[in-house]
């Protein structure tokens, strides 16, 4: 027995004190370098996340954001043309006559194609890490989410994973739907509000909810002008 400070008998470090319990000794048990190299080989850790893109691509991004800033974002919303303008000049490929609003968050301008009269609404975002293409006269309502990016959960460095998306001719993603990535939405169809898109919506359709299911079967898409029955008869 050794004597504490305050001059109480305390059981030696490795004997039996008090109610049969062993005195730990104070001081950490030894480390096992061969336990710690069998625990690193069974649980390895996970690579570091770094970012999918370069320097190059980062920096190249932050100046068409500086750019859509001073250029367009302030802009009144029927300067459409003059928007179109700054699009074209950072690599969109966009018809006549489009309509991007100035609240409009678009990734990167050069993966964005737009056919005649397309238009993309105040705060719908295009986050076009892969190509995205809206028909001509397709309509992107606003807050909308058209999403050509992902990850790889499971993988531990997490990378990031794209597919393109395609709106057809006369297609509606109304407001705050969602478009994930590789999703293709046929002509004439419509995505209802607030949807979410996990798969393609065929020519015509109308789909709605969370996941998006068909609320009204493909109909035959006129194009302005057609008079009833004019494409049955053609």
């Amino acid at each position: 027995m050794q004597k504490s400070i305050a001059g109480k008998k305390t059981p030696k470090p490795g004997t039996a004190g008090r109610g049969g319990k062993v005195c730990r000794p104070p001081w950490p048990e030894r480390f096992d370098i061969r336990r710690a190299a069998d625990n690193l080989a069974a649980n390895p850790p996970a690579p570091p996340m770094t970012s999918s893109f370069s320097l190059t691509h980062r920096l190249g991004r932050a100046l068409w954001q500086l750019s859509w800033l001073l250029l367009a974002r302030w802009t009144p919303r029927p300067l459409h043309a003059w928007r179109a303008l700054v699009l074209r000049a950072w690599g969109a490929r966009l018809g006549a006559r489009c309509h991007v609003y100035p609240d409009a968050v678009i990734w990167a301008p050069w993966q964005l194609t737009m056919g005649d009269d397309a238009c993309i609404g105040d705060a719908a975002e295009i986050y076009n890490v892969a190509p995205i293409a809206l028909g001509a006269r397709s309509v992107v309502s606003q807050k909308a989410f058209l999403c050509a990016g992902s990850h790889d959960h499971r993988r531990g460095d997490f990378p990031l994973t794209s597919a393109p998306i395609t709106l057809g001719e006369r297609a509606w993603v109304a407001a705050r739907a969602i478009v994930l990535p590789g999703i293709t939405i046929g002509a004439g169809a419509v995505v209802g509000a607030g949807s979410v898109v996990t798969r393609d919506v065929a020519a015509g359709c109308t789909v709605a909810g969370n996941p998006a299911r068909v609320v009204r079967g493909g109909e035959p898409v006129k194009a302005p002008g057609d008079r009833p029955g004019e494409r049955e008869k053609t």
